[in-house]
């Protein structure tokens, strides 16, 4: 039977613990979408939409390249997805002043609707789950340091 961490037996490892936490993360952002998705609003939009919405929204003004980098997906996946958020109001694509050839990304007014029912609908979902007060702070800031660097 494993352990809290995960290992077989005896003690984990760090390798174990990483690759735990890694799974944790995966499943819990899961989670977290599937309880978003039950909101009519949210529900039009797939998983990765939802990413993409989140994404533009905290990095407004990045670049379709960039974006498709940054969130682990190809070039011809992101072009779709970004077409379809366009279709649906939420995403806007910009020349960038000063080089017409470039394109920036931002999110709509109904996208920031969008993105604060999500918000909300997460922040319910872990309301009673994380501790209150030093270590929450503590847990966002190591999260927030674990993208950042898988995003270098």
């Amino acid at each position: 039977m494993n352990n809290v961490t995960g290992a077989k037996s005896g003690a984990a490892t760090r390798r174990d613990d990483l690759a735990d936490i890694g799974g944790y993360v995966t499943a819990i952002a899961r989670y977290l979408t599937e309880i978003a998705h039950r909101h009519p609003a949210v529900a039009r939009l797939t998983p990765l939409e939802i990413l993409i919405v989140r994404y533009v929204e905290m990095h407004g003004g990045v670049s379709p390249k960039d974006l498709a980098k940054s969130v682990g997906m190809q070039a011809s996946n992101t072009s779709a997805a970004l077409r379809s958020l366009a279709r649906q109001g939420l995403i806007e694509k910009r020349r960038v002043e000063g080089d017409g050839r470039k394109i920036s990304l931002h999110v709509t007014d109904e996208a920031l609707r969008t993105i604060a029912m999500v918000r909300d609908i997460t922040a319910d979902a872990l309301e009673d789950l994380v501790p209150r007060g030093p270590a929450a702070g503590r847990l966002l800031r190591a999260l927030t340091e674990i993208e950042d660097g898988l995003r270098r």
